[in-house]
C-alpha cells in the first residue's frame, strides 16, 4: 500500500538490495561528458540499467501505483530452475524482472569471468490472442553469459499472464543463491517452486517504507 507498517519485515541480501536500484532504474536521454552531451541507448557503457528512481522501484503513498514482489535468497543447484506467474492487468507501468547474484570471484586477467551462470526469461501471454512472446535481459536475444545482473522490462499496454522464469544455466559451485525483484500491476504471484517441486522460499510483497529505511541506510543516507 505503500505505508508504514503494511509490509512484512526482511533482513536483505546486498543483492536484494541492488535488484531494487537496478529494476526502477530508468532510461537516460544523453550523459553530460563536460564537453557535451554524449548519445546513449539501453545498457550501453555510458548508462548500463539507468538512473535510480525509487518511485519506480517501489509502491509509495502518492506515487506510482504498482505491486513490489520479492524473493530475498533463493538458492538453486546446477541446472534447477524456477519459475513465478503473474497476473498483470493494463496500465501505464512497465514490468519489470530483475535477478542478482553474488558471483564466485574470477581469475585476475580473465575474459569471461562469470563464474555461475544463472539465466533470466520472461514469457508472456496475450488474454486477447493467447499470442506468447520470450523475452530475454539486458536488450539481448538471447540468455545472458556474462552478467550477474540480469533485468527483464515489458510494456504492460495489454494484459495477460506473464511467467518469469530463473534457471541455475552452468554453476561451478555446487548451489547458487540470488534475489529477485518483480514490478507491475499484478495482485501477487503463483508458483516459486525448484526442480521437482520442493518450495524453496516464500515471497513477500514489500512495504516502500521498509525497503526505503533498508536503503537510506545501506547508501548512508540521513
Amino acid at each position: 500500500k505503500g505505508e508504514k507498517g503494511t509490509g512484512d519485515p526482511i533482513n536483505p541480501t546486498g543483492s536484494l538490495v541492488k535488484a531494487v536500484l537496478i529494476n526502477g532504474a530508468q532510461y537516460l536521454v544523453g550523459v553530460d561528458n563536460v564537453f557535451g552531451v554524449t548519445n546513449v541507448s539501453p545498457y550501453d557503457n555510458n548508462q548500463n540499467f539507468g538512473r535510480v528512481s525509487l518511485s519506480d522501484s517501489l509502491r509509495i503513498q502518492g506515487g506510482k501505483d504498482i505491486t513490489t514482489y520479492v524473493q530475498n535468497k533463493v538458492k538453486l543447484m546446477d541446472q534447477q530452475s524456477v519459475a513465478w506467474s503473474f497476473q498483470v492487468s493494463k496500465c501505464d507501468a512497465d514490468f519489470s524482472a530483475t535477478i542478482v547474484w553474488a558471483d564466485e570471484a574470477a581469475l585476475p586477467g580473465c575474459a569471461r569471468c562469470l563464474i555461475n551462470d544463472i539465466d533470466l526469461n520472461v514469457v508472456t501471454t496475450d488474454f486477447a490472442t493467447n499470442l506468447t512472446t520470450k523475452y530475454y535481459p539486458n536488450g539481448r536475444n538471447s540468455p545472458d553469459v556474462i552478467n550477474n545482473s540480469e533485468r527483464v522490462r515489458v510494456s504492460t499496454n495489454i494484459g495477460g499472464e506473464f511467467k518469469v522464469t530463473v534457471i541455475a544455466r552452468n554453476l561451478a559451485t555446487r548451489s547458487q543463491n540470488f534475489a529477485l525483484v518483480v514490478t507491475g500491476c499484478f495482485d501477487g504471484a503463483r508458483g516459486g517452486e525448484v526442480g521437482a517441486g520442493t518450495s524453496n522460499t516464500s515471497g513477500a510483497v514489500w512495504s516502500a517504507f521498509a525497503v526505503l529505511s533498508i536503503l537510506t541506510g545501506w547508501l548512508g543516507m540521513a
